[in-house]
């Protein structure tokens, strides 16, 4: 199931994770140890993201955009959805969703509720987003193929952490294939 819940959505998303492990016993002459990387976050190629989102939602909407909301949505309706976790996870990757749906409405408000690497709860609203209806309910399929994606990346990735905790292995990279 996915870990991601937004209004009443229950999609799954299927993560392939590749951990990379290295054995460390204590400090050796020309390497150092990674203890200070421990918890960073890389930052973000927006402009690779971008082209990403373009090519996604291009995929997802087309040509005639999202039709099912067109017919029974009135132009002009607002709303307010939330990005809620349904089991416990990762964090990663809101500002991916809030640049999705920035670029189907400027408008739309994209409130983060938790930081990027939290562990969320069942039930933790990660996000609140408000808008124009017809943009949210547009940019949500995609903006929660990106989210649950990286979280899901995340989550499998601090698992592995946890499961290594108190030993000499530590995890330096990791790195997912699709």
């Amino acid at each position: 199931a996915s870990p991601i819940l937004f209004l009443s959505d229950s999609i799954t998303a299927t993560i392939l994770t590749i951990l990379l492990f290295v054995n460390i016993f204590g400090s050796h002459s020309g390497s150092r140890r990674r203890s200070e990387a421990k918890h960073m976050i890389p930052e973000i190629n927006f402009e690779r993201v971008d082209e990403l989102i373009a090519l996604a939602i291009s995929e997802d909407l087309g040509d005639l955009g999202d039709t099912t909301t067109q017919a029974v949505i009135p132009a002009g309706m607002a709303a307010v959805a939330v990005l809620k976790a349904k089991e416990e996870c990762v964090c990663a990757g809101l500002p991916v969703a809030a640049r999705v749906f920035a670029k189907l409405d400027r408008s739309i408000t994209f409130n983060a509720m938790v930081n990027e690497g939290d562990l969320c709860q069942p039930g933790t609203v990660m996000a609140r987003i408000s808008g124009p209806a017809r943009a949210l309910l547009a940019a949500e399929r995609t903006a929660l193929n990106f989210l649950q994606r990286l979280c899901g990346v995340a989550t499998t990735a601090h698992k592995y952490a946890q499961a290594l905790s108190g030993t000499n292995t530590k995890i330096l990279d990791t790195r997912k294939t699709t």
